[in-house]
Parts: C-alpha cells; structure tokens; sequence
C-alpha cells in the first residue's frame, strides 16, 4: 500500500503564562511576545545602546503599566493592558554587559525607548 505523509501545517505561537510578580501566586498574566523593535548601536564611545519598541498607544496609558527589570546581561521589558493586551520583550545573555542602575525607559506616544 502507498502511505502518503500528511502534512500539518505550523501553528502560530501561542502566549505563554507568566506569573505577574504584583498579584497572587494563583493568577497569571498572559503575554504576547514582542517580536520587532529597531536597535540602534550609537556612535564609537557611545554610552547607551537604544532599542526602539512600536507599541501604538501605549503613551495612553497610566506609566506604572510600563516596566523593565534590569540586570548585568539582561532586560525584562513588560507593558500591561494596553488596549487589553499585555506586552513582553525579555532579552537575557546579552553580548556585552550592561549598567542596570543607568539604563532606563523612556515612553513615547507610540514607542517605548529603552536606553541599555
């Protein structure tokens, strides 16, 4: 008998859950992974990378739904609810380590600015 493959197509990625840090051990927030941001390596001797973030909207909301965690060789970008979607951009291993008490956020209309 001819056995002819069956061919399953690739599913999209499904969010994963992520226990948030400010709510009960029993809730969890479900993230959609930022994909696409801009990188901008600055000049010799520059002090900051940038990351450039499109997130259209998300100067509309309230500035404490926008965190990122730094560490040495990493970052933890999170938006919350933006218009009923919560947003996660996590980059560890990072080539070079950078300074986590002099990197920082800067929010824009439509963009989050992250300043490694």
């Amino acid at each position: 008998p001819v056995v002819t493959p069956t061919v399953i197509p690739p599913q999209p990625p499904k969010p994963l859950p992520v226990p948030a840090a400010s709510l009960s051990s029993a809730s969890s927030i479900l993230y959609s992974t930022i994909d696409r941001f801009s990188f901008d390596a600055g000049g010799y001797n520059e002090k900051f990378v940038t990351l450039y973030v499109p997130l259209p909207g998300v100067g509309d909301i309230p500035k404490d739904q926008v965190t990122c965690n730094f560490d040495k060789a990493a970052f933890d970008l999170i938006v919350n609810n933006l218009n009923g979607q919560s947003y996660r951009l996590k980059k560890d291993d990072l080539e070079h380590d950078i300074v986590p008490n002099q990197s920082k956020i800067i929010i824009k209309a439509d963009k989050v600015v992250i300043k490694l």
